[in-house]
């Protein structure tokens, strides 16, 4: 699962991180961006990675959400 892959890039850091994710109404995943303590970071840029590849049922319109996802 996305978590599990978002969990294994952040072992032994502990903690949350928080990603806004934009999903179009396709469902795959146009964007996905950390927020906080680990923007910018090798952590939130691998969490984003696994996040891209996740795909969503079909929607009329994108969506964005912010999820917190635990390390």
């Amino acid at each position: 699962t996305v978590a599990e892959k978002v969990k294994a890039f952040g072992t032994g850091q502990g903690g949350m991180i928080t990603m806004k994710v934009v999903i179009g109404s396709n469902g795959s995943v146009l964007s996905a961006k950390p927020t906080g303590a680990y923007s910018g970071t090798q952590t939130g840029s691998c969490a984003a990675q696994a996040l891209k590849a996740a795909k969503f049922p079909k929607s009329k319109n994108s969506t964005t959400v912010s999820y917190p996802f635990r390390l």
